[in-house]
């Protein structure tokens, strides 16, 4: 149902259905036309980056994601990209919670915060940081447009 409507839905939390981690996973497509998305039960797959992926680049409507990686994967590397390059993403918040943040990961991270002008906020909640990713991210905290959350 929340797939087919033509309406944009204003907020997909997943934490509010109740349902199994499967019927949750079946619900990711409905980012494809909502404002925000909390994808935050669980670490999304390849499958649900992919999709999400779509999203980024497709949903003009899309303001505000919330993940919930466990570590970057090249999907979910792809799904930065996006973010970075696709003239459509109008994110103004991206929210990744409970991963690694590596130096690699950090600099694709900091890279599409850097090239997005719509992107203002950013909020990390990570596992463990790094010195190099400290100052990476360090950058990204002096860039004018976008303010960073740790923690």
């Amino acid at each position: 149902m929340l797939q087919m409507s033509e309406d944009v839905l204003d907020e997909l939390d997943l934490e509010k259905y109740n349902t199994s981690e499967e019927g949750r996973r079946r619900l990711i497509p409905a980012v494809r036309n909502c404002r925000k998305a909390r994808l935050t039960v669980f670490g999304l797959s390849d499958t649900d980056c992919e999709v999400v992926t779509s999203a980024v680049k497709s949903n003009p409507h899309l303001t505000e994601l919330h993940l919930k990686l466990d570590e970057l994967s090249d999907s979910s590397e792809k799904l930065l990209s996006a973010v970075q390059e696709s003239p459509n993403c109008k994110l103004k918040t991206l929210k990744l919670t409970d991963f690694k943040l590596s130096d690699t990961d950090c600099e694709v991270v900091t890279s599409a915060v850097k090239s997005n002008p719509h992107l203002t906020e950013l909020h990390l909640k990570l596992d463990e940081l790094s010195d190099s990713s400290e100052k990476l991210l360090s950058a990204v905290q002096e860039s004018p447009n976008c303010k960073l959350a740790l923690g």
